[in-house]
């Protein structure tokens, strides 16, 4: 057979058997729990050891571990290998689909979340789950050939941590790494979260950002837009963004809104999993309110965001929340820039900051200049406006504006930590040597 073919073969197997497995009221947790592959286990009963046929077989005939199953899935009828049971026969393994990107987690939030990878070639994958300190492991199947594999696990327990491993193709050798990750709880009271921007071509920046990042505790993370220097080169989603949050991707999500190197392309939402369209959404954490939207001017125009947010404003999510914090792309302002003609976006100024300007918004987090600024803008009802653009980018250091509303501007490589408290939510910029470049606090107050 050509591989493709055996791919096909293998699949239509697992599919059959899984079927069969789910019309019967089996699961793969009903009689013999799958342990991490450090753990040697003996899965099935006396009474469902194989037959000697199967014994005289070159090769594992039990499933001591789903993913260490040289066949791939059991069936748990038998406690046999799903592919060597249908074929009759033990298959070497065809030549391993290098995992070219992650695991790393996107969208995960109170009940569900997605974790995606890149293999060099199409094919199926799977996800292994289980709440930490349980012994069952639920598989979790593609349903069609990808390279860039992404599974959604829904109807999780709010803040309750996971271990996850994968097979990033169904007839490749399984990845020995496990890692694991925490739903977001129904109400906290105190987490950090951190927000960078600008990363694009200085890697090894964001890579050390990244590691202080997660050394930092944080829970989740917020990038600003402009992770890669044009979204239309595959090869920097991996190079410039991936490769550099590794340190942390596989264990928190980071919610990503557009930039303008982003340049709308394809491979924002290949790599991206968010809800549609993908360029807006919000969720809650604890007492706060998140929104990302689209401040890219070049595309926001055409972008009709302006009813769903005025709808997400007007909410009871938004309004009973003790903070509101918003994300997106484009400054309004600034006094930094690579010349002296640039001092904020004026269609940002005209046409969005109007429309959250009177909405209890507690701060307003952007990126584009490429620097840390903090302002504060007191049209409406006031909010903090950060600027984090200082994630990797080539550094902004002439002063172009005069804007009194922002009273400090720092042209150095940083990302923003917040610590929320039921009291305070503390701001504060780290600069990439360790040392603080600013800190503030935030009141809480649900909008009356």
């Amino acid at each position: 057979m050509t591989p493709i073919a055996v791919r096909i073969t293998r699949l239509l197997a697992v599919t059959a058997i899984l079927l069969a497995t789910v019309l019967s009221g089996c699961t793969q947790d009903s009689d013999a729990p799958s342990q991490p592959a450090d753990v040697a286990t003996d899965i099935g009963s006396a009474d469902t050891v194989p037959g000697e046929e199967d014994a005289a077989m070159d090769c594992p005939s039990k499933c001591d571990d789903w993913l260490a199953c040289t066949d791939d899935f059991c069936d748990t009828a038998t406690g046999t290998c799903v592919y060597k049971a249908v074929l009759g026969e033990c298959t070497e393994p065809i030549p391993t689909n290098a995992l070219e990107v992650g695991p790393y987690l996107q969208w995960a939030i109170q009940t569900e979340a997605t974790i995606m990878w890149e293999t060099t070639e199409r094919c199926v994958g799977a996800v292994l789950l289980s709440k930490v300190g349980d012994s069952v492991w639920t598989p979790h199947l593609e349903g069609s050939f990808e390279t860039i594999h992404e599974i959604t696990v829904s109807d999780l327990t709010p803040g309750t941590e996971y271990a996850y491993r994968i097979r990033p193709c169904l007839d490749d050798e399984p990845v020995p790494e496990q890692w694991a990750f925490e739903t977001f709880p129904e109400s906290s009271d105190s987490y950090v979260f951190s927000v960078w921007g600008d990363s694009q071509d200085h890697p090894e920046v964001l890579s050390d950002l990244a590691e202080m990042m997660w050394d930092d505790g944080t829970r989740f993370a917020v990038a600003v837009g402009d992770v890669v220097s044009d979204g239309e080169v595959k090869e920097q989603w991996k190079e410039l963004l991936f490769d550099s949050i590794a340190s942390f991707s596989p264990y928190i999500p980071f919610f990503g809104a557009m930039g303008n190197h982003e340049r709308n392309a394809e491979w924002l939402y290949k790599y991206y999993h968010l809800p549609e369209p993908e360029t807006r959404f919000a969720f809650t954490y604890g007492p706060a309110r998140f929104v990302v939207i689209n401040g890219v001017t070049a595309y926001s125009m055409f972008d009709p965001q302006g009813a769903w947010l005025a709808e997400e404003t007007e909410s009871p999510e938004w309004k009973e929340a003790s903070y509101r914090f918003v994300f997106f792309h484009e400054m309004p302002i600034t006094n930094l820039w690579g010349h002296d003609k640039i001092d904020g976006e004026p269609l940002i100024r005209k046409v969005l900051m109007p429309q959250i300007e009177d909405k209890g918004v507690s701060v307003l987090f952007t990126g584009h200049a490429h620097c840390y600024e903090r302002g504060y803008l007191p049209a409406g009802l006031g909010m903090f406006l950060v600027v984090t653009g200082g994630g990797g980018g080539g550094l902004d250091t002439v002063v172009s504006g005069d804007w009194p509303e922002i009273t400090v501007a720092e042209s150095k490589y940083h990302y923003t930590r917040v610590t929320v408290t039921p009291e305070t939510a503390v701001v504060t910029a780290i600069a990439l040597d360790g040392s603080e470049l600013d800190t503030f606090d935030v009141l809480p107050g649900p909008i009356e």
